[in-house]
């Protein structure tokens, strides 16, 4: 997942304050759960995290096993994890793939398994929690999606590798990353009910928990983007990987008011919070993504 118009539009946010506390690097075990409608996928309440949580290079460990939706279907998962020691805020990369398990129980993580990340002939949304993840040095975070399309948040690929063209998904090479901007940026994620998808979170702890929700399931019709045009997916609706994103921050303000003395240095950045970005688009009834997007 390209990350560099994630980073600028984070790095934009916070860049007015002065002194903010930087967001150490995520630390297990976490809970994680994959949910389709009334159905989940796959769970585990304690995964350690990957050894390679900075780089991927295509070994053992880039990632661990969710779980399995069959013996020889694992579900794998991979965490990127980037933050800068001059940077207010860490960024999170997550991706649920469903590699080939080998005869010999080694995975090809650039094969695709003999089942589906999402069932193609089930219609329910789609949802991805995240549970009790700590970050080193930090009494309390606050995950975050902005509302921007420069954002990214979410996209799924089809069993050849490709996009899918899901609703909300940004239109090729908006940014200029061709296919790599066909993904559902922040701004689908706060304006409901325009558009399904929606960006909870609980924080105010050493612990943070998140879920991504309402994420539309291809099914078997749904297009894929094939260089500037599009084409049907392979595999009927088969999903081979799920690639989510999210910001972290040191604790942020609990209201516009305090959101504004933060810009103007009059409060600190880590300030406790308990946010919900819930039905509405709006935090704690402060439409707080749309009075970021009305500054920056």
């Amino acid at each position: 997942m390209k990350d560099c118009p994630r980073r600028i539009a984070l790095f934009a946010l916070f860049l007015a304050v002065p002194a903010a506390a930087q967001v150490g690097e995520p630390l297990g075990p976490l809970g994680v759960t994959l949910r389709q409608g009334n159905v989940i996928r796959v769970e585990n309440p304690a995964l350690p995290l990957p050894v390679n949580i900075k780089f991927h290079n295509g070994g053992a460990n880039d990632f661990v096993i969710v779980g399995h939706l069959a013996p020889d279907a694992p579900v794998i998962l991979k965490i990127i994890s980037d933050g800068a020691a001059v940077e207010p805020f860490r960024t999170l990369h997550f991706y649920l793939v469903v590699p080939k398990k080998n005869p010999d129980n080694t995975i090809n993580l650039n094969q695709a398994g003999p089942i589906s990340l999402l069932d193609p002939a089930n219609p329910g949304p789609v949802q991805v929690e995240i549970k009790g993840l700590r970050f080193a040095g930090t009494p309390g975070a606050a995950p975050i999606v902005l509302d921007q399309l420069s954002f990214y948040v979410s996209y799924l690929r089809d069993l050849l590798g490709r996009f899918y063209v899901s609703p909300g998904t940004n239109p090729y090479n908006l940014f200029g990353n061709g296919v790599i901007d066909v993904q559902v940026p922040g701004a689908r994620y706060v304006d409901a009910p325009i558009d399904p998808y929606n960006f909870l979170r609980t924080c105010g702890s050493a612990k943070s928990s998140w879920r991504w929700a309402n994420l539309v399931n291809p099914g078997p019709n749904t297009p894929v983007q094939t260089g500037p045009g599009t084409g049907p997916n392979a595999g009927g609706g088969y999903v081979f990987e799920l690639g989510l994103g999210v910001g972290v921050f040191a604790q942020a303000p609990k209201s516009i008011s305090e959101f504004i003395n933060v810009l103007l240095g009059l409060a600190p950045i880590d300030q406790l919070c308990k946010y919900d970005f819930n039905l509405d688009g709006k935090v704690n009834g402060d439409d707080i993504p749309g009075f970021i997007a009305a500054i920056f």
